[in-house]
């Protein structure tokens, strides 16, 4: 009996461990401006991922819509190379004008939330049916 209550307090134990780490994390990144910025985006992202595998996996769409994805497929690839060229050109440009690192980390927000819309607002967009219709 004692050997169940030893096992049973260690595992409580490395729950409790994991679950301080998790909130000294959370702690640490909600304190850093920036650090929650990215952190946001990430999320953000990781999320639009997830939904964007389960939305593909559905298989109800019109000619139509099938027609307006490969457009907006055509559009985000060409916005992927667009955001991609000019934030390296602009990183450049900074460089040989004297900037600081600190120049370069807001080149390359500015531009991954560009590249971010790209792919949000169409979520946004799916969004507003299933909103009006509840």
């Amino acid at each position: 009996m004692k050997i169940i209550g030893f096992y049973e307090n260690r595992k409580v134990r490395r729950i409790k461990n994991k679950i301080d780490f998790a909130e000294e994390a959370a702690s640490k990144i909600i304190s850093d401006k920036a650090m929650t910025k990215n952190t946001v985006m990430i999320l953000g992202s990781l999320l639009y991922i997830q939904n964007s595998l389960v939305l593909a996996d559905s298989g109800v769409t019109t000619p139509l819509d099938n027609l307006g994805f490969r457009v907006l497929g055509i559009i985000q690839g060409i916005g992927y190379w667009v955001c991609l060229i000019m934030c390296i050109k602009e990183i450049i440009k900074s460089v040989y004008s004297g900037g600081q690192a600190k120049d370069v980390g807001s080149i390359i927000i500015k531009y991954l939330v560009v590249f971010g819309s790209l792919h949000f607002v169409p979520r946004l967009f799916d969004e507003i049916p299933a909103c009006l219709s509840n």
